[in-house]
């Protein structure tokens, strides 16, 4: 019964209950939520989301459980419930798995419903969620109690009204009926449109007339002062006369007029008439003319000078045309004098001002008026609007105008503006017009379907309804589909939506997240529930990684966020903005990707560790090769140049020195590709004449050449005569290397070298043989390490095969290319460009800095010969060194550690120390930290000898306290030339 009062079951849809179940639904993000009534048979949807169904019987009801017991009905997983494990929503196409409904009531509480929500996938519901329901089972109560039960004897107040207004609403739809009111809106704004228009128009008149009367009355006002300004020198001539007219003559007369005259602009002349004749008048030249006109007797003019006379006013004539010339205004005013015996007054004559005209009017600012003000006046002889027009065209007068009068001392003008007529209909224009009717059809046509579609927009919203549920449960469908994690946030940073994969990420499969919750509440729940694995578990370092994670939410840039979670999976968060506001973030799962980088990472520091195991063992190796080569060339050195050997005896010492060079110089090449290897690779910048560079290496390669019996040939352009910036060393070892493979493989022929300038900043060098040459598919395996064209056994040429991957690997590391080609049996050309800052195109540049060999002696000075401590641990080399600068002029003295060099500094005042690495004891950088501590030595110079050639030796050396360092083996001219350096430095 509480039900039928209710009247709701089979009504149609209402916004108040359809906009709590799109709550529900987005709240606890289901794909379906209800509002059900259950009667005795059946429960009816009273408002649906996610579903197209409107009812079922009630004996599958979930609802009618919650009904009957008036409590709420939770149902997690329904294929574990014994009560619906066989309910055909369980196990039919609905595939109901996830229940949960709160009963709903009358107003006089009665259990009539439900509100519910259902989910395809099992769920957890916690009291949280319990509570949220409920409140929205009190809000649908609500909204029950506020629409009072039916009348069942009869239909409300309300009721009819709303049936009334049902029957206008079906007849004003009728066909005919819809175009009488159309035909009737588009009446009212044809004469709406017609009576603004009109108005328009007429308010544009109006204040186009109200300037044309400003214009004319400004206008006028001007005309008014300036003519009266004028016409009043008559009061300045007649008090001329009374002042004594018996003084009046031809040169005072003059003087006076001229100064009364020249006072305004547009004064034609100034008269005396004593007797009414002309007698006295200015300028004289040009009105001579008017010199004894009897205005008495001029029967044009006696009138209105019998007139003047009579009144004793001013008697104003014109404009005229004069007898001398010109149109002016004339103004006469009659002259009385008293008489001295009588007392009476009696006439003396005329004074007479002429006004030129267009002066005047120019005064007054007619020519200053637009084209569009037609002004014209009237009353020739004062005669006002009864005289002539001698202004303008009479048509203005004849047709629609604005007047005003000029007064005169004696009548008036009348001046008149030309001013459009009263607005009508003839004045709107056709393009107004037009505008109108169409705009009156559009709106009745509007009008005529808005009329004949009433009850057509309710199915529309209807369909717009079901048309967004199914987008939504399409998107819905769309983001459960990807294998990524996947949440929505509002613009008020709130959950709206998120996917399964979401929640299983962050280990919440079953459990619902509610939407609505804010991003940050979200991410401190997870940290709390230690869902992160953070680098500071403690409560400090929990809030600092919350304040970091929040910022990165609320400034997303570009980067991506991987976050750890305590169950070993690895995410990776991609957070964008959208237009609306919100912020969209997608998690991917990286854990497998990490797992790699985590091997790479183990296999790089295994590489890492590798090479620098290589490295100590290359620097190990060069340390133990060239301390001893350092003394066989050396001592070979000094045996070769004693001159005590017999031709024979000369010949195997030089056989061994070339033998132990070449055997130094694979040591270096070695030493060179790991370096480069390493990436370590060093240029030493400095400023050189790269011709002269270009032809010391010919020089030294001129002895191999001859050898063979081959010919060097020097193709260096004058371009590469100039002064540039680079690595000489490096660029010089370059082609060194290419020059002599040049040489070893060409057995006849020449060898020729060219150098020239491609662009202003880059250089090309071109190394071409006539050898053995080389087929195009052996060109890539030229420039790889220890490779070789003919590797047999039997091979003819000697090397390692690292010249030329050395070469390639110096020309990328300058920021060049190089290339080589050939044709077996006829040469070979190697060719390669490199960019160089030229710093002077003079030669002279540098000026001529070379040092001879021969210049092997000590600086000279004023003082005790310079004294050299050497420190070096093998025997072998402190002969050597010793021997080396026993011609020199050099003292020397050797120890063979450390910490004899430390305690023989201190026992004697040495200049110089040679100081090794490597050393028993006390190595040399320790050494030279001990002695630059005790300040022995602060202004001398320590030079290390070093055997070790690695990458950052040089760096370790001054960081000890050194100054400079030179690498084992030791020529005698490098190291009697470091010692100069530095004896000249300390003498300075």
């Amino acid at each position: 019964m509480a039900l039928r009062q209710l009247e709701l079951l089979d009504s149609p849809p209402e916004e108040r209950f359809d906009r709590l179940t799109a709550i529900a639904r987005a709240l606890f993000d289901v794909p379906i939520a209800l509002i059900t009534l259950v009667d005795e048979d059946r429960q009816w949807f009273k408002s649906s989301i996610g579903t197209d169904e409107i009812e079922t019987p009630r004996s599958v009801s979930f609802c009618a459980h919650a009904v009957a017991a008036d409590m709420m009905l939770v149902v997690e997983d329904a294929t574990r419930d014994p009560r619906f494990l066989d309910n055909p929503l369980v196990t039919g196409d609905m595939h109901l798995r996830f229940y949960a409904g709160h009963p709903i009531h009358s107003p006089d509480g009665h259990a009539v419903g439900a509100i519910c929500i259902i989910d395809q996938h099992p769920r957890r519901f916690n009291e949280n969620h319990r509570l949220l329901l409920k409140q929205l089972a009190e809000m649908v109560d609500k909204e029950i109690r506020e629409q009072p039960p039916k009348n069942l004897d009869g239909p409300t107040e309300d009721e009819q009204f709303g049936r009334i207004l049902q029957r206008i609403g079906s007849f004003i739809s009728r066909r005919s009926v819809a175009l009488v009111i159309s035909a009737l809106v588009f009446s009212i704004i044809m004469l709406v449109a017609q009576a603004e228009f009109l108005n328009e128009l007429e308010n544009k008149r109006l204040q186009k007339q109200a300037s044309l009367s400003e214009t004319l009355f400004n206008v006028r006002g001007r005309l008014e002062t300036e003519v009266n300004a004028r016409l009043h020198l008559t009061h300045g001539l007649a008090g001329y006369v009374r002042s004594g007219n018996a003084r009046i003559d031809g040169d005072s007369f003059q003087n006076f007029a001229a100064d009364l005259g020249n006072s305004l602009t547009g004064i034609r002349s100034l008269q005396l008439a004593p007797d009414g004749i002309v007698t006295y008048l200015w300028p004289e030249p040009t009105n001579r003319a008017a010199v004894g006109h009897n205005l008495l007797a001029d029967p044009n003019r006696r009138d209105a000078a019998l007139k003047a006379i009579e009144t004793k006013q001013l008697w104003v004539a014109g404009p005229l045309e004069l007898l001398q010339g010109g149109t002016a205004l004339i103004g006469r005013r009659p002259i009385f004098v008293t008489d001295s015996g009588s007392g009476s007054d009696s006439f003396w004559g005329f004074a007479t001002v002429l006004v030129d005209l267009p002066p005047l009017l120019e005064e007054a600012g007619f020519n200053d008026l637009s084209p569009d003000r037609n002004i014209a006046i009237r009353g020739r002889n004062g005669l006002g609007a009864s005289g002539e027009v001698f202004y303008g065209s009479p048509e203005v007068f004849n047709g629609y105008n604005l007047s005003a009068d000029v007064a005169l001392p004696s009548g008036s003008w009348q001046m008149a503006i030309a001013a459009a007529e009263t607005t009508t209909l003839n004045n709107i224009p056709p393009a107004r017009w037009v505008f109108a009717t169409s705009l009156a059809l559009v709106v009745a046509c509007l009008v005529y379907f808005v009329l004949r579609l009433p009850f057509r927009y309710a199915s529309a919203v209807d369909k717009a309804k079901e048309d967004l549920n199914r987008s939504n449960a399409r998107f819905k469908d769309a983001i459960e589909s990807l294998p990524d994690g996947f949440a929505v946030f509002d613009g008020y940073d709130r959950l709206v939506r998120c996917n399964q994969k979401y929640r299983e990420f962050f280990d919440v499969p079953e459990q619902l997240i509610s939407l609505g919750t804010r991003f940050e509440d979200l991410l401190k729940d997870s940290v709390e529930a230690n869902r992160y694995v953070l680098e500071d578990d403690t409560p400090h370092g929990k809030q600092q990684y919350i304040g970091k994670r929040l910022q990165q939410h609320r400034q997303p840039a570009s980067g991506v966020i991987e976050l750890h979670l305590r169950s070993g999976r690895w995410l990776r968060a991609e957070e964008s903005r959208v237009p609306s506001g919100g912020t969209i973030i997608s998690y991917t799962d990286i854990s497998e990707l990490k797992n790699k980088e985590h091997e790479l990472a183990k296999e790089k520091s295994r590489a890492e560790n590798a090479n620098q195991a290589k490295t100590r063992f290359l620097a190990t190796v060069s340390h133990e090769l060239r301390t001893p080569m350092n003394a066989i060339l050396g001592l070979l050195h000094l045996v070769q140049t004693s001159g005590n050997l017999s031709p024979k005896n000369q010949e195997f010492i030089d056989t061994t020195y070339e033998s132990a060079e070449h055997l130094l110089s694979l040591l270096n090449e070695l030493l060179d590709l790991s370096k480069m290897e390493a990436g370590k690779v060093e240029l030493e910048m400095s400023q050189f004449n790269l011709a002269e560079l270009i032809r010391k290496t010919l020089k030294i390669s001129e002895t191999k050449a001859h050898q063979k019996g081959l010919t060097l040939i020097d193709e260096i352009s004058d371009q590469a005569n100039v002064i540039v910036e680079g690595d000489a060393g490096r660029i010089q070892q370059i082609l060194m290397n290419l020059l002599s493979n040049g040489i070893k493989f060409t057995d006849q022929g020449s060898i020729s070298l060219s150098a020239f300038r491609s662009t202003p900043d880059h250089f090309i060098f071109s190394i071409a043989d006539t050898g053995v040459g080389f087929c195009d598919s052996q060109t890539e395996a030229l420039f790889q390490p220890f490779s070789q064209l003919d590797s047999t056994a039997s091979r003819r040429h000697e090397g390692t095969g690292l010249g030329l991957a050395i070469c390639k690997r110096l020309v990328a590391a300058m920021g060049g290319s190089i290339t080589a080609r050939g044709r077996p049996d006829k040469g070979a050309v190697f060719r390669f460009e490199i960019p160089l800052s030229v710093i002077s195109e003079s030669p002279s540049y540098l000026g001529n800095e070379e040092l001879h060999q021969e210049d092997l002696s000590p600086i000279p000075c004023d003082r005790e010969p310079l004294r050299v401590l050497i420190a070096e641990d093998s025997p072998a080399n402190q002969i050597v060194f010793k021997a080396m600068l026993a011609d020199t002029g050099y003292i020397t003295d050797v120890v063979g550690n450390g910490l004899e060099a430390v305690e023989a500094i201190k026992r004697l005042d040495y200049d110089i120390v040679l100081m090794d690495i490597f050393m028993p004891e006390m190595d040399g950088l320790e050494a030279t930290r001990i002695i630059r501590g005790d300040g022995r030595m602060s202004n001398k110079a320590i030079i290390a000898l070093t055997a070790n050639a690695m990458p950052g030796d040089q760096d370790k050396f001054l960081e000890a306290g050194m100054d400079d360092y030179l690498s084992k083996p030791v020529t005698k001219y490098n190291l009697v030339k470091m010692l100069n350096k530095w004896a000249s430095l300390q003498e300075e």
